[in-house]
């Protein structure tokens, strides 16, 4: 394949890479930056690399070319990796987090309303609020709703109900620390195991693809991956 120039200088530069040090490659869509993962897995054929990919749907594109030195992954499956190999934890209980929605719910367990919570409780946790004891869970679910337009829904009266609603399934969530209830929730665990223990890998090399659309808690996943052994 003939390389651009500033292609061509990310592949060498990934052949110096000290281990901790991050290449970072920033360019427009379209630009080719996915192929290149694909340059610098060639260019390091003796080191064992790790792909971390956005969705499942990449993930089976990179499996496609069938790169020898490199296993791929989604972030959601590689935390639940973790989660197996330290907690035995294997899949996620979706069932669990639906009693925890219709005991937090009530009467008010309607479709809609569980659409609204969850997404709520989704971005709780990703913009690593779920970490942050400084300021209350509530300030925080209204701040989460401010920010990303999301309305209460109707048959609550009072917002403040509401963010009682959303508050509640938090706590039952962050209290869960032996089954993942939801892929978030299974990065959180995964992230809270290796403050504990740092997880050591066998890859010498760790790309991910579509980083700029990495949440938070999916950055604060990846530093821990490189976290110093």
């Amino acid at each position: 394949m003939e390389w651009t120039e500033e292609q061509r200088k990310a592949i060498e530069l990934s052949t110096t890479l000290k281990p901790g040090e991050v290449l970072l490659v920033n360019a427009v869509a379209g630009s080719g930056k996915s192929t290149l993962l694909k340059g610098i897995s060639s260019e390091n054929p003796n080191q064992h690399i790790l792909m971390l990919c956005f969705n499942k749907a990449i993930q089976e594109h990179f499996e496609k070319w069938g790169l020898s030195n490199v296993e791929t992954s989604t972030i959601n499956a590689y935390a639940l990796n973790i989660l197996r190999t330290r907690r035995e934890i294997d899949t996620i209980n979706d069932a669990k987090f639906n009693n925890i929605l219709q005991v937090s719910l009530r009467h008010r367990f309607k479709p809609y309303n569980v659409s609204v919570v969850s997404k709520v409780l989704g971005l709780y946790i990703n913009t690593c609020a779920i970490f942050d004891d400084s300021v209350s869970v509530s300030r925080h679910i209204q701040r989460i709703m401010q920010d990303h337009n999301i309305r209460v829904p109707f048959g609550f009266n009072d917002p403040v109900d509401f963010y009682a609603v959303v508050e509640k399934v938090i706590r039952f969530v962050k209290a869960e620390e032996l089954e993942c209830v939801t892929h978030d929730h299974c990065v959180y665990l995964a992230i809270k195991e290796m403050q504990t223990k740092a997880w050591s890998t066998a890859y010498d090399k760790i790309l991910i693809d579509e980083f700029q659309d990495l949440s938070d808690i999916n950055q604060m996943f990846i530093d821990c991956l490189m976290a110093k052994k």
